[in-house]
């Protein structure tokens, strides 16, 4: 017989911040669990014990692995290669707004003033081209 609760009704679970213990983890807090998918182990170095430095870069080298990058080197990559696939994206849309001024002026089609900054303001591929 459990004291403070009926024999018929089981104590509520103990609340923690941690999920259920993955299987081979029974125990164990998952967080110290090697191989626990959702709490990897990232170690902490001595020195962030009593180096504030060292303790800041400690902190943002295990975030940055939680989400899955190796470093801040990771990130700062693949905010190039974004930039880089933006870059090439905006020119070819300035590439193609350009052309079509060029045919339609070709072509002897008067392009005035406002036709002109409505084709170059287009931002919608598909749109020009139709």
């Amino acid at each position: 017989m459990s004291v403070g609760f009926p024999e018929s009704e089981p104590p509520p679970p103990r609340p923690g911040p941690y999920p259920p213990a993955a299987a081979g983890c029974r125990g164990k807090r998952p967080s110290l669990c090697l191989g626990h998918d959702e709490y990897p182990f990232h170690p902490v170095p001595v020195e962030a014990l009593f180096d504030p430095g060292a303790a800041q870069e400690a902190a943002l080298r295990n975030l940055l692995q939680r989400h899955g990058y190796a470093g801040l080197d990771a990130v700062r990559a693949e905010a190039v290669a974004r930039g880089k696939a933006q870059g090439k994206a905006e020119g070819e849309l300035e590439a193609l707004r350009r052309a079509i001024l060029k045919v339609l002026e070709s072509r002897g089609f008067g392009v005035d003033v406002d036709v002109s900054r409505a084709v170059l303001a287009a931002v919608d591929r598909d749109l020009l081209t139709l």
